[in-house]
């Protein structure tokens, strides 16, 4: 009869410790888990900074083509007003027009 007692002492210690280091590794499991959100939050953060500055990056590109179009339509206006210009004083009498 004591042996089945100290065999029923001993089982129930070592399931006692058993549970206890089961409930230790599932807290650090779970204290992980509020880890891993923290992670999944910065991740998150990361990415919306990274596309909102591709959005400001892409608003400036547009507004720096709109200046160039500008530039270069009053450039083109400019040339075309410097040739009719050439155009029409070649075609005056005495002009220096090119004429063999």
């Amino acid at each position: 009869m004591k042996q089945a007692t100290d065999l029923t002492k001993d089982l129930l210690r070592a399931n006692a410790e058993n549970l206890r280091q089961a409930n230790r590794e599932i807290r650090e499991q779970i204290k992980r888990g509020v880890f891993d959100i923290e992670t999944i939050k910065q991740a998150n953060e990361d990415l919306i900074a990274t596309i909102n500055e591709s959005l400001a990056i892409a608003d400036e590109g547009k507004r720096k083509r709109a200046e160039a179009e500008k530039v270069l339509i009053a450039c083109e206006t400019e040339l075309k007003q410097v040739l009719a210009a050439a155009k029409a004083r070649a075609a005056l009498p005495g002009g220096s027009g090119a004429k063999g």
